[in-house]
């Protein structure tokens, strides 16, 4: 629905946009979402983003996605070159869940290293396979989080 908006509609929304972001309780994906409008439309308004415990003041106008493009294509390296021969559906579905976790995050980057997110992606995904959910580092956990998310923004 968000991208359906006409342009013109933008910056009379802004503000009501600002609310949502300034608010930890939205969900992060409607927030990315949002984030890429003001972007699109280049908004000039400083606005506060909360998400996942994290706060950051951003110029949607000025943001820029090469970072966050940078870091998700480390990580996907890592995965293509550990998995996409061994295993190509392990490959695919890593890459579609680490994609969506770093929609959800952006504008905020990951902490932890490259190598520690695509042992975390693995794990996810054989766990997924055989069925068991044991959350057994806080990265596991976090892309259970926002799966659950995506699922819950996919059943509107």
């Amino acid at each position: 629905m968000l991208h359906q908006l006409d342009s013109h509609l933008v910056p009379h929304l802004a503000s009501m946009f600002a609310r949502y972001l300034h608010d930890e309780t939205r969900n992060p994906i409607v927030k990315t979402t949002m984030l890429h409008i003001l972007r699109k439309e280049k908004v000039i308004e400083p606005m506060i983003v909360k998400k996942f415990g994290q706060t950051m003041t951003v110029v949607p106008a000025q943001l820029d996605e090469r970072k966050q493009n940078d870091w998700t294509d480390q990580v996907l390296h890592i995965i293509e070159r550990t998995w996409v021969m061994q295993n190509p559906t392990m490959y695919e579905w890593c890459e579609q869940i680490w994609l969506r976790y770093m929609f959800a995050l952006y504008p905020f980057l990951p902490e932890e290293s490259a190598q520690q997110w695509a042992a975390a992606l693995y794990t996810y995904v054989e766990q997924c396979e055989t069925g068991q959910t044991i959350y057994t580092n806080s990265l596991v956990a976090k892309l259970y989080e926002v799966e659950k998310l995506w699922l819950s923004v996919e059943s509107i």
